[in-house]
Formats: structure tokens, C-alpha cells, sequence
């Protein structure tokens, strides 16, 4: 009878012990990219990504993400300055509430996410105008968006838990239609 309890005893801890380790987790993660950034199909620049979340059991995942962007409109044309172009310089923060499902392969290597959630932006920008006294200024305009923000991410993971991949994300703001566009390299940490 002893034996008997210290067997089945033994059992127990060994199939939870082992049962653990297959069974999927919450997991928290970051992620990081920089690569091409547009604005209406009209300005390019370069974006900065930096994103935190969770992924829970079930393959849901929600996170945070901050993006900082800059670029440059190196071809406008003033008609109140006919001999110069100037430039405008344009900065983006966008935050946006994310929330995704993670398709995973059987090997477990490679992820699609797509991810949806709303956004708020921040612009800045910065150009020239004509003063009464005969000279030049620099003007900032700031403009505030919200909207939702969309993304399609692929991710090739490592057993140690480091992925890499590519993100692409678009916005469609409610009083501009679609605006920032961004396709970048990531890399991510999973923090288990």
C-alpha cells in the first residue's frame, strides 16, 4: 500500500511538472522596428517603433504601441516666394491600443499577427512664411488625429525566444481617411 501511494504520489508531481511546460502561458513580450514611413501617399520619411503587450493562453494578444516618425517635403513651392523652395519637416507620435490573434504554425517558427486597434496622433509642422517687415519666419502648426490603426505582422521565432519579422501598419483617421502607412523589420523578446 505504500508503495502504491508513493507511486501514484510520484506520478502526480511528474505529469504536472511535464504537463506545465506543453501547455501554452500567458507571456509578456517587446518589440521594436524602424524602417519606411509615409504620410498620404505623399511624404516619406522614417518611423520608429516600440510596442509592449501580453499574450494570454488562448492566443489573443493586446499591447501598446508608440511610433515616432519624421520626414521631409523637400519639393514645396511657395507662390509668395516665386525664387525659393523651402522645405516643410513633419513629426509624427501615434499611440495605438492594439489587439490581435496569433496564428502560429505546428513547429511553432513562424507567426502571423493580425492586429487592430484605435489611435491617437500628434503631428508637428514646421515651415517658412513671409513676415510684414520683408523677412522669414518659421511657422509650427501641430494637429491632433484619432482613428484606427491596422497591421499585418509575420514573425520567424527562435527557441530562445527572440523573433524576427516584418510589420506592416496602416491608419485611417475619422476626419482624414487613410494617412500613416509603415512597413518595417521588427524584432521581438519574449519575456518568459
Amino acid at each position: 500500500m505504500k508503495n502504491l501511494f508513493s507511486i501514484t504520489l510520484f506520478s502526480i508531481i511528474v505529469l504536472n511538472l511535464y504537463g506545465q511546460k506543453d501547455e501554452p502561458k500567458t507571456v509578456p513580450f517587446i518589440k521594436t522596428g524602424y524602417g519606411y514611413f509615409n504620410d498620404g501617399l505623399m511624404i516619406d520619411g522614417n518611423a520608429l517603433s516600440s510596442e509592449i503587450g501580453m499574450k494570454l493562453k488562448n492566443g489573443y494578444i493586446f499591447s501598446l504601441k508608440m511610433n515616432f516618425a519624421d520626414a521631409v517635403n523637400d519639393i514645396a513651392f511657395y507662390p509668395d516666394m516665386p525664387d525659393w523652395e523651402w522645405n516643410f519637416i513633419y513629426s509624427y507620435k501615434w499611440t495605438t491600443l492594439n489587439v490581435g490573434y496569433e496564428l502560429i504554425t505546428k513547429n511553432r517558427r513562424h507567426s502571423i499577427i493580425p492586429m487592430m486597434g484605435p489611435f491617437y496622433a500628434y503631428e508637428l509642422t514646421t515651415y517658412p512664411v513671409n513676415t510684414d517687415e520683408g523677412g522669414v519666419e518659421l511657422r509650427k502648426d501641430i494637429r491632433a488625429t484619432i482613428g484606427i490603426d491596422l497591421s499585418l505582422q509575420y514573425l520567424y521565432n527562435f527557441k530562445n525566444g527572440i523573433s524576427v519579422g516584418l510589420n506592416a501598419s496602416g491608419c485611417l483617421a475619422f476626419q482624414y481617411g487613410p494617412t500613416y502607412l509603415t512597413v518595417m523589420p521588427v524584432v521581438a523578446i519574449k519575456l518568459e
